[in-house]
């Protein structure tokens, strides 16, 4: 009697798989709506959405600037990351994404939430600097050993250049022009010289480089 007992009371193991299975599916959906009254109740306990005007956020721009200075983005890409965290910070106002706290004063609480704003486009901003950087390198590497010169050829260079820096500006701006293939007409109208001038200082530039060379 006690095994026909204990016979009856196994289940098959079916049955324990969708036993299982209904337990593991009711503490899963108890889990989702755990975290949705927890959500619930944060949006309940957060500080109501502030409205700010657009010239607010526009008189903090100083503030902004100097961020952006001491974390060492440059001056050429001030502007562009500046407009970035304007329109950013003014949607994020729009959608109701500035709540201060009532104790903190607002200047402070919008001078702080705009830092950590500017902080983020900073933050995304060094990771496509970085990523460019990266693909340039990727693309110009092999270019750069194929046209690279030799250690003899390096030794050469470095010595015309050291030759070059005895010249006087003038006379080094007309021959560096000549060097990247400018005639005399182009570097006459780059410098703002007249063409004759430009061609005596050619040929003295010329001939003081052949005199140091020696």
């Amino acid at each position: 009697m006690e095994a026909a007992a204990c016979v009856s009371d196994v289940r098959p193991r079916s049955a324990l798989r969708r036993a299982r299975r209904t337990s593991t599916s009711m503490t899963r959906k108890e889990a989702v709506a755990e975290r949705r009254c927890t959500s619930r109740r944060v949006e309940i306990d957060a500080p109501p959405a502030v409205h700010v005007p657009f010239e607010a956020i526009m008189r903090h721009s100083r503030m902004i600037h100097a961020v952006l200075r001491q974390f060492g983005v440059p001056a050429r890409d001030q502007p562009d990351v500046m407009q970035e965290i304007f329109l950013s910070a003014w949607r994020s106002v729009e959608g109701g994404g500035f709540r201060p706290r009532p104790e903190v004063p607002p200047k402070k609480a919008l001078q702080s939430w705009l830092f950590g704003v500017t902080w983020h486009h900073i933050f995304h901003y060094r990771e496509r600097l970085y990523r460019w950087y990266r693909e340039l390198a990727a693309f110009a590497a092999p270019e750069i050993a194929r046209h690279a010169p030799s250690p003899f050829g390096q030794v050469e260079a470095r010595m015309a250049l050291r030759c070059l820096e005895r010249l006087k500006p003038e006379l080094r701006a007309v021959l560096a022009g000549t060097a990247v293939g400018n005639t005399a007409e182009e570097i006459a109208a780059e410098i703002g010289a007249h063409p004759v001038t430009t061609n005596k200082r050619l040929h003295r530039g010329r001939k003081q480089l052949r005199e140091i060379l020696r």
